[in-house]
């Protein structure tokens, strides 16, 4: 009966001890991902996404460099560690396709089909062509891969 109870109570909206507080307009304002180079990354970001570099800091100690690049409201942390693993060795020596964690960011823009032509002329690998969005019929979508192979989505009209 107890069991019955906890789970009749999760599914509700309660746990155990109260219902967890989660409002509606939470919207995010930082992404973080790990980078083998970070002045690449830098460049790719802030040049094809037009973030611009707003702070750059070494922590020697736990040897991690990381910088923080700003559009408006957004950050997006690169994140260089040392003793970080690369997905992609991990992947082929794995013999496997993909690895659970972080798949992409996808970012809300004007005039997707320009964007689009822009990074396909500058030889950014692109994943997913341009396409009709499933999720809004009146957008477009596409996904291209920054230097590390790091997933981008674009959607837009």
């Amino acid at each position: 009966m107890k069991k019955v109870l906890t789970l009749v109570a999760l599914l509700s909206g309660y746990g155990l001890y109260g219902q967890i507080p989660v409002k509606k307009d939470i919207k995010p304002v930082l992404v973080a991902i790990q980078v083998s180079n970070l002045d690449s990354s830098i460049h790719f970001y802030t040049k094809y996404l037009g973030l611009q570099l707003a702070e750059r800091k070494k922590f020697e100690d736990y040897h991690l460099e990381i910088a923080f690049l700003k559009n408006k409201d957004f950050e997006l942390e690169l994140v260089k560690n040392d003793s970080s693993i690369n997905k992609n060795l991990v992947l082929k020596e794995k013999r496997a396709t993909d690895i659970t964690g972080f798949a992409k960011i996808s970012f809300q823009v004007e005039e997707i089909e320009q964007i689009y032509n822009y990074l396909k002329s500058e030889n950014i690998p692109i994943i997913i062509s341009l396409r009709k969005s499933t999720r809004n019929k009146e957008h477009q979508t596409f996904i291209v891969s920054d230097y590390e192979g790091n997933w981008i989505q674009f959607t837009g009209k």
